[in-house]
Formats: structure tokens, C-alpha cells, sequence
């Protein structure tokens, strides 16, 4: 998916499993149709041009990939619109990506978390899990000009508002495709082992390069984003 406003000249790149769908929703009324400066007219069901999701024109699709935004928005947008995107801890991020991808898999209701356990760490070692690098890269280089922290969400989505220059007020952040997971309560750190860990750093180091996110699970703080 690609957010797109010609009024206020940005392109927002979605990730996976980072509240994209909310942030998204919560930009509709700033974004624009791809020709013009126009707002969109949305609905529930009928997202529009300015916002590619599903059926759209021209090929646009979610999560599309950096490059054919670029090709597909044009050189000059893609220069002077600001760029942004969503990211989150790598190791929390694979652990909700697991639980998204294998939902209607029997293992997820298994009653024991080594059977779990097991599963997700044949998962990371793969792997078999996007890692989104193409939808913040273009040659091996970070695209992105900034991003919303999944763990600050609201605190940064009004912070881009503001570098934005909205005229209004955005609408409460709502959400979408929130995971309601068996193993909800087990911390983070519990589902890796060595190789797991390995396995997400390599899978998943655009964001640690970019990202001052701890290599270690059991860390938790929150990064500084550079000013």
C-alpha cells in the first residue's frame, strides 16, 4: 500500500505488521487522488486512488515495493515528496508476523509453548516471513526519510502531522488487524533461541541498521529517532 497526498506532498510506504492499516486510515483525509491536489472521497469500503490498496489503478497494491513507487509516482514527486514509513522492533515484529501468517495453523492452539516455541524458530531460521526491506529500499539504500515507531505510535503520527503541515486535526488513530494471539502473555524474548535471534538480525537488519532497536530481545527500549 501507498499513501499519496499532492496537497501535502508525501508518500507514506507501508510495512507489515507495524499498525500500517491504522496509520493508513488515519491519513485518508489527507491524501489526495494521484492526479491532483483534489481529497479523496472515502468510505469503509472504497479506498481510492490517492490510497492503493486491493483492486486499484495502474497496479498498485499493498506493500508495494519502493522502486515501483518511485517509477510509478514519478522521479520528480518521488524527490520532493517527503518519504516516510512505519517500523517496529524486529524481534516483536517476527513474533506477530508468525502468529499473523500461521493463524488458521493447528500449532497456534497447541496447549504447549515448547510445540510453539519450536514452530517459530523453524520459522525464523528459514525464513519464511517478509522482511520489508524492499518497500524501504532502493539498491540497498534506505529511502525513507523518517518513520513512526510502532511503540510511540500516536505521539509520532501527530509529530508528522505537524512536519507535515496538516490544517486539522487527525481523527483518533483507529485500529485494524490487531492480533489476538493464545500466547499473548509470554514475553518476547521467550519465543528465541541463538540461531532465532541470528536469524532475525540478518532477516531483518535494514531496521537494525537504521534503528537503534536492540540486537538483544530480552532489551526492550524504546530508540531515538535522528534528528
Amino acid at each position: 500500500m501507498v499513501a499519496i497526498s499532492n496537497k501535502y506532498k508525501f508518500v507514506f510506504l507501508k510495512s507489515r505488521k507495524t499498525a500500517g492499516t491504522s496509520i493508513e486510515r488515519a491519513l485518508f483525509p489527507f491524501c489526495t487522488k494521484l492526479d491532483d491536489d483534489l481529497p479523496l472521497e472515502l468510505s469503509d469500503s472504497h479506498y481510492g486512488e490517492g490510497v492503493a490498496r486491493g483492486p486499484a489503478p495502474e497496479g498498485w497494491r499493498p506493500h508495494i515495493p519502493a522502486a515501483r513507487v518511485r517509477r510509478r509516482l514519478g522521479q520528480e514527486k518521488w524527490d520532493s515528496y517527503f518519504r516516510f514509513t512505519a517500523v517496529r522492533n524486529p524481534f516483536d515484529r517476527v513474533v506477530s508476523h508468525f502468529f499473523w501468517l500461521r493463524r488458521e495453523d493447528e500449532i497456534i492452539q497447541s496447549d504447549s509453548f515448547d510445540d510453539v516455541r519450536t514452530a517459530f524458530r523453524r520459522f525464523c531460521v528459514r525464513p519464511r516471513y517478509a522482511t520489508d526491506a524492499d518497500i524501504v529500499m532502493i539498491d540497498d539504500k534506505f529511502v525513507a526519510q523518517d518513520a513512526i515507531r510502532y511503540e510511540c505510535l500516536a505521539d509520532d503520527l501527530a509529530r508528522m502531522a505537524q512536519k507535515l503541515g496538516f490544517e486539522k486535526a487527525m481523527d483518533p488513530l483507529p485500529e485494524f488487524n490487531k492480533g489476538i494471539r493464545k500466547w499473548g502473555d509470554i514475553p518476547v524474548a521467550e519465543f528465541y533461541d541463538d540461531a532465532s535471534i541470528e536469524a532475525v538480525k540478518r532477516a531483518m537488519g535494514w531496521v537494525f541498521d537504521n534503528f537503534d532497536y536492540s540486537e538483544d530481545p530480552r532489551d526492550t527500549r524504546i530508540p531515538e529517532l535522528k534528528t
